[in-house]
């Protein structure tokens, strides 16, 4: 039998959005090491950029795929998701996203605004 005849199986099926299970493994550690690694690379890009540091620059590109690698080793186990019965918590969550959609959408507009001026 094949996991496709199973009762559970599910192609669409997504995680729900926790936070990293704690306490970190190792594996988790090494992403934080990824992710210290990430700001110090972006640090010293800028810096040189600035000219505030005279030294070889490097690219930013390494940075980026430092924290990368970094929040998916982090985000490698994830806790359990509570289940939410509640409707007043189910209306603060809607509340709460369209706020942030709200947001967001103002924020684009801005960008897009400063983008034209300038």
């Amino acid at each position: 039998m094949g996991y496709r005849q199973t009762t559970n199986y599910d192609p669409l099926f997504v995680t729900a959005k926790t936070r990293p299970k704690r306490p970190f493994n190792w594996v988790q550690w090494i992403g934080v090491g990824g992710e210290i690694a990430a700001v110090g690379i972006l640090l010293w890009h800028l810096l040189v950029r600035l000219e505030a540091l005279h030294a070889r620059d490097i690219p930013v590109q390494y940075g980026t795929l430092a924290a990368l690698v970094g929040m998916t080793l982090i985000n490698s186990r994830k806790e359990d998701v509570p289940e939410v019965e509640d409707d007043l918590q189910k209306k603060r969550n809607r509340s709460f996203l369209t706020a942030t959609l709200v947001f967001l959408g103002l924020l684009a507009l801005v960008a897009v605004g400063v983008d034209l001026v300038a």
